[in-house]
């Protein structure tokens, strides 16, 4: 049984990681494309957020054609979309053929990226919090030793590879599917009144607000971090490796927390995020010390671990019969939104006003927390 289940989350782990890339090896060729292109941060800024708007819009709708159409349909669509955006990239000659490749890629993950953690939670429902934080630890250490090994071949062949190792990745996770497993995955019955129920939840809104708070400043670190003055001069290899340190830290507190998010620790696991955020811009913003760069990442990996399970397992937890796809998918659209506007409006900001910004999107983050603690004192139990 163990060894079906295994074969059974492999494909949406791989394909999860192939998304994850994105923030992975991304980061590490902006530096190249700004070089190349001669973009301004700004103009760099737009060709990030692009693809997160794809996924914005994409993710609702992946959402609901997997509550109405059945879940394994759509989300072998969305990764065939995903590597069609990656390959367009990797062909891309021109600023229009670059942007029309990131809203492919960036729509086919906002298609497939809502039906993982449904598929691994049915998977195995009597664990839903466990198997979800091994899929982000999974998930997690792929994608840090992908900038470890990446960043030469992006040095060497030029900011197009990162997408070839996305892509090729996401191909992987097709040849893994194994569908009769997938397919008696439970898709549960759809209903308008089970949406009306789902948006008239107080704690679903909280949750909702919380995601997007912490998401947005975690983007906006890994956005920030290759542009830092700490950081200039530094090759991809060396920004590999401090990604690295990232994922690994977010994969090695995943692993730590494997067994809190399904019991009463969970909402202290959800307050400590923000303040682990709030930290790691602190550290960020000592640009002259490297020591600092490596301890901000280190924090940030905590944070991001401490906030993506426990907010994902308490939607999907409170989200009514029939409405998980959707649940989750604006989760994403949260995440993503929040990615996209926190980014956008600050990118160009000094780093004293990002990290007092920061520092107040946490606190609000941190009283979401709050809030939704004292609606759930069954948590307690």
């Amino acid at each position: 049984m163990k060894f079906i289940y295994t074969v059974a989350v492999l494909s949406p782990i791989l394909a999860s990681a192939a998304f994850v890339m994105e923030l992975t090896l991304v980061p590490i060729v902006l530096p190249l494309l700004q070089t190349e292109l001669e973009l301004t941060v700004q103009e760099l800024a737009r060709f990030y957020n692009v693809y997160g708007i794809a996924v914005a819009i994409a993710v609702l709708l992946g959402g609901y054609l997997g509550d109405t159409l059945g879940l394994l349909a759509v989300y072998i669509v969305g990764i065939l979309l995903f590597i069609s955006g990656g390959v367009i990239l990797t062909v891309a000659t021109s600023e229009l053929t670059f942007l029309m490749g990131r809203i492919v890629q960036g729509f086919g993950g906002g298609l497939f990226s809502p039906i993982v953690p449904v598929l691994l939670t049915s998977i195995l429902s009597e664990r839903p919090g466990k198997i979800l934080i091994i899929w982000g630890s999974v998930a997690g250490i792929i994608a840090a030793f992908a900038p470890i090994l990446g960043g030469p071949l992006i040095a060497q062949y030029g900011w197009k590879t990162a997408f070839y190792i996305i892509a090729g990745l996401s191909v992987i996770s097709l040849f893994t599917l194994q569908q009769k497993y997938l397919q008696n995955s439970k898709v549960e019955t759809f209903l308008f009144s089970d949406y009306r129920d789902l948006f008239s939840l107080q704690n679903i809104w909280l949750l909702y607000g919380y995601i997007f708070l912490t998401y947005g400043c975690i983007i906006l670190f890994t956005f920030l971090l290759p542009l830092q003055p700490s950081h200039y001069g530094r090759t991809a290899i060396e920004t590999g490796w401090i990604f690295a340190v990232l994922w690994l830290s977010f994969s090695g507190f995943s692993v730590i927390l494997r067994n809190k998010i399904d019991g009463p620790h969970l909402r202290n696991v959800l307050l400590a995020a923000p303040v682990l955020i709030a930290c790691s811009f602190l550290l960020l913003s000592e640009v002259d010390q490297f020591e600092m760069l490596i301890l901000a990442t280190v924090a940030l990996g905590a944070g991001f671990a401490c906030a993506n399970a426990p907010s994902t397992t308490l939607v999907l937890r409170f989200a009514p019969t029939g409405t998980k796809g959707l649940a989750s998918s604006v989760d994403i659209t949260f995440a993503c939104l929040g990615a996209v506007s926190t980014v956008g409006l600050m990118a160009a900001f000094s780093m004293s006003h990002i990290v007092l910004v920061v520092c107040a999107l946490c606190a609000l983050a941190f009283l979401c927390g709050l809030l939704y603690r004292e609606a759930l004192p069954e948590l307690e139990a």
